[in-house]
């Protein structure tokens, strides 16, 4: 369902950039461009 398609692409960022060890105001930006790419399908 949606929450799979939103969920997958951000985990696959966050092991890329490592976002597990930087701050959450720079995670939300990201969070956002990953809805926003599952959204859109691609």
């Amino acid at each position: 369902g949606a929450e799979v398609e939103i969920l997958d692409p951000f985990k696959k960022i966050e092991y890329e950039e490592g976002i597990f060890e930087t701050e959450p105001a720079k995670i939300a930006p990201i969070a956002a461009l990953s809805i926003g790419l599952a959204i859109r399908g691609e």
